[in-house]
């Protein structure tokens, strides 16, 4: 059993973080509050990603979860992911992630992530998304693998597709299945429940909402000028996007009834926590 008895706790408040090597911030089986602070141009590491804020484990088999708190900051040309909530909890509100830079390879550039612990037995993951702009990025605005995430008052917008072979994902917000490799060669698939109020999903050159062997919870959302609003595969599990009502689906003068679609949607990959 993990000991919390020396947990650390910090406090980063009105700061400038730039032009750091594979992370402006990280919070690793902590407890932080950071406020009022620029990350941006973040340089890649080894593997060719520089995230601006993540939380995590500090080690791939740690059972200590991080507990991030995030308020009123700005992110910006981050390279693979604005923020990153791995294994842990993340409270992320009034934030700007702004454009978002794709890996060296070409794979990810994406705003917020969350995803549970890489392997299986260990940490589940939540973040609650609160009046969070994310403009400009790569293959999703907020993706949540295997987790549990809230979003509301939030906007996302232009998301395109990252330039490496076989990666097309472009949508606003992605829930998906994550079937993580568990100790001892076991799986263990984990659907990812998100749900998404009062936000505004505009010009992602994909999808505006999609759903792989999960359940989104929509209400009271502006999708407006996305290829496909509302898309749901079946992929190990049927997805769900359900219309808890006050939803728009438009593009200029035309408004469409919101409908869910099955495109044949490709599923983007989780990141390899190694990354980051």
């Amino acid at each position: 059993m993990h000991d919390d008895s020396d947990r650390a706790s910090y406090t980063v408040r009105g700061c400038l973080v730039e032009r750091s090597t594979s992370a402006g911030i990280g919070v690793a089986g902590a407890d932080a509050v950071i406020e009022q602070t620029l990350a941006r141009d973040m340089q890649p590491n080894e593997w060719g990603a520089g995230v601006g804020i993540v939380a995590a484990q500090p080690a791939l088999f740690s059972e200590a979860r991080a507990d991030l708190t995030l308020r009123s900051c700005r992110v910006e040309r981050a390279r693979g992911a604005g923020v990153v909530v791995s294994g842990s909890d993340g409270d992320i509100e009034g934030v700007e992630i702004l454009d978002t830079q794709l890996t060296s390879d070409g794979v990810a550039g994406s705003g917020i992530v969350v995803m549970k612990h890489f392997y299986a037995p260990f940490g589940e993951a939540s973040a609650s998304i609160r009046w969070v702009t994310i403009a400009g990025g790569y293959e999703g605005g907020i993706e949540v693998f295997g987790a549990t995430a809230s979003i509301e008052h939030s906007r996302v917008s232009g998301i395109l597709p990252p330039t490496a072979d076989g990666y097309d994902a472009a949508d606003g917000i992605i829930a998906t299945w994550f079937d993580p490799p568990g100790v001892g060669g076991e799986f263990d698939l984990h659907r990812s429940d998100v749900t998404v109020a009062d936000s505004h999903i505009q010009a992602n050159e994909r999808a505006g909402v999609s759903a792989f062997g999960s359940d989104v919870a929509l209400s009271n959302s502006l999708l407006e000028c996305n290829p496909i609003p509302l898309n749901s595969e079946a992929i190990a599990a049927p997805g769900t996007i359900s219309d808890g009502g006050g939803n728009i689906c438009a593009c200029g003068a035309d408004i469409d009834i919101c409908q869910v679609l099955s495109s044949q949607l490709q599923a983007p990959s989780p990141p390899d926590p190694a990354t980051f």
